[in-house]
């Protein structure tokens, strides 16, 4: 069993190596993650799940034509930071719980605060075509978030703890705090080294079923928005998962946002998608 002592010592390791912020610091934070073999709870989401994912009409009178417009970054030599759940070149499949969440943490005048007078974003709704799995990281701060799924996956993830036969999981609580923490932070640096090692840590571990006690390899990681604090979550997805169609596009709805008054904004228009080929893997919209 390892000691609190210890644990801590780690924590405190994880936060140095972070204000280190090196390429060598991001390695010592992994290579550490894998040496104290760290466990986390998965939870399952059902077939069927609408998820959502946003992004932005760089040209607000252009709309997206195809399934990978609105997919994850294909191109990965144009992925050149860390993000919160992936390193430079290293293409997730990020989407939300909500269509709102999606909105607001893609959004740059909700997300940055930027002085625009109109902005367009497409939101597409993707459909799960079996279950997946993934880890969990709750809040930790009930009183910060009101949001029914965030409590409801709070509830849960203490129901797993009480479960969880691990040694000393109280301690390791603090450890996953740790990083709940850290993908929550508005880091306006980019400083995702903790955050982004821990998602990679899980996508290359072996968990368990929360059901059936088998060990499962998990589809991705779960955790709090960080834009937007009362409603879903955010997760961020192996790939694999859109390019073997284990998750679809059933629906794309552009939407355009004009200024009224000092930060006041509405839809002025909204367009949904008329049909998704996936044979050609073309949008057309109803225009």
């Amino acid at each position: 069993m390892i000691s609190r002592e210890t644990i801590l010592g780690f924590l405190n390791f994880l936060v140095a190596k972070k204000l280190e912020n090196s390429a060598s610091s991001y390695i010592s934070i992994k290579n550490a993650l894998n040496i104290f073999a760290i466990p986390f709870p998965i939870i399952r989401i059902s077939k069927g799940t609408p998820l959502f994912r946003a992004r932005i009409n760089e040209n607000e009178n252009i709309l997206f034509n195809t399934v990978q417009d609105l997919g994850h970054i294909i191109s990965r030599n144009k992925i050149l930071t860390f993000g919160r759940a992936n390193e430079p070149l290293q293409s997730i499949f990020y989407c939300s719980t909500s269509s709102t969440v999606s909105r607001f943490e893609t959004s740059l005048i909700h997300r940055n605060n930027l002085d625009k007078n109109s902005e367009a974003v497409t939101i597409g709704k993707w459909i799960l075509n079996k279950d997946i799995f993934v880890a969990c990281l709750p809040s930790f701060e009930k009183e910060k978030h009101r949001s029914k799924i965030v409590n409801r996956l709070d509830n849960e993830f203490d129901l797993l703890i009480k479960n969880f036969t691990y040694d000393g999981i109280a301690d390791w609580k603090m450890v996953l705090k740790l990083f709940s923490i850290e993908f929550m932070k508005k880091d306006i640096i980019g400083n995702y080294l903790i955050s982004s090692a821990f998602s990679n840590y899980v996508y290359n571990t072996f968990g368990k079923n929360p059901e059936t006690g088998e060990t499962i390899e998990p589809d991705g990681i779960m955790y709090p928005s960080v834009q937007f604090e009362h409603d879903g979550m955010n997760i961020a997805l192996k790939p694999e998962l859109v390019e073997d169609r284990s998750i679809e596009l059933a629906l794309a709805v552009y939407q355009r946002l004009n200024r009224f008054a000092e930060k006041e904004y509405r839809d002025t228009v909204t367009i949904k998608s008329k049909t998704i080929d996936y044979d050609s893997y073309e949008i057309t919209w109803n225009q």
